[in-house]
């Protein structure tokens, strides 16, 4: 009676090993996982949140505290969550962040040295949603969404104007340290603009235009429309370089339509000369600091 040859090694169900293509996927997934644990363990994560926000500072033009920073993992990938962000601007405006998110963002940026980090934050101001490149310049390329406009500090850029309403701005900027350099398109819901020249403030549904700033400070306005219950305007122009934007030359071309009859007066004891239809043509020079009408 022959007996049962004895089972080869690696034949039993014990010494079964896994698949080649399951290895191939297993050992990287492995691997990422412990590398993101072991940084998440050893990053210095005080000095990231330091460095973090002096370059948002710089680029915003206020000072930024992050209260706390943490790791995260999502589907984009190993990032951060930052809590209890406070910004304060130098005239005394303030706005909170409760909670944004930062992770790597896809760009060629990190072959030169320059993280880029994809941020999306909720704050009493709005939000924001786009990639932020850190460096010597500090670049954002995204949206903001729903800006509270009445509570920035535009009024001491903009000679005084004041534009209230809920803002969406989506453009491409470098920030430099003597202003942004880029293009964008905005578009604002539901405010008012006021100025020292204008007699009242004039209330609009609907502004919206493209701004491209230049890399030697001028400021150019482009297709920007303003629809409202009192009147609806055009304009196209800006400021060319100059020493601050409040001091560079001015031009610009407005289409001005008032139909709400009750205004037309206040607006022709202002200086601007309405036609009977209510519409006139207005060339603005001079300054944002000191505008001259005609």
């Amino acid at each position: 009676m022959t007996s049962p040859s004895p089972s080869r090694a690696g034949d039993g169900p014990s010494e079964r090993r896994l698949p080649r293509w399951l290895l191939a996927l297993g050992v990287p997934i492995a691997a990422l996982v412990l590398v993101t644990a072991f940084v998440f363990v050893r990053f210095p994560f005080d000095r990231f949140r330091d460095g973090l926000a002096a370059q948002l500072g710089q680029a915003i033009g206020a000072e930024v505290v992050i209260g706390e920073l943490a790791p995260s993992l999502g589907l984009r990938g190993p990032g951060f969550v930052t809590h209890d962000v406070l910004i304060r601007w130098p005239d005394g405006q303030r706005a909170s962040v409760a909670r944004a998110s930062l992770h790597p963002a896809w760009s060629p940026s990190w072959l030169s040295g320059t993280p880029a980090l994809h941020l999306d934050a909720e704050s009493d101001l709005g939000g924001v949603v786009g990639v932020f490149t850190a460096g010597d310049v500090p670049g954002f390329d995204g949206k903001l969404l729903a800006l509270d406009t009445g509570r920035l500090p535009l009024d001491r850029l903009l000679g005084g104007t004041r534009f209230d309403g809920r803002l969406d701005f989506d453009g491409a900027l470098a920030l430099r340290p003597t202003g942004p350099v880029g293009d964008a398109r905005f578009e604002a819901r539901e405010g008012s603009v006021s100025a020292a020249n204008l007699p009242i403030a004039v209330p609009y549904d609907l502004l919206e235009g493209r701004i491209r700033f230049g890399d030697d400070g001028s400021v150019t306005l482009d297709g920007v429309r303003l629809t409202g219950p009192m009147l609806s305007a055009s304009a196209d122009g800006g400021t060319g370089p100059g020493p601050s934007l409040l001091l560079a030359p001015l031009e610009l071309l407005v289409h001005l339509e008032v139909t709400d009859r009750n205004i037309r007066p206040a607006l022709r004891s202002a200086g601007i000369r309405l036609k009977p239809d209510g519409t006139v043509d207005l060339t603005i020079r001079g300054s944002l600091a000191a505008p001259l009408i005609r």
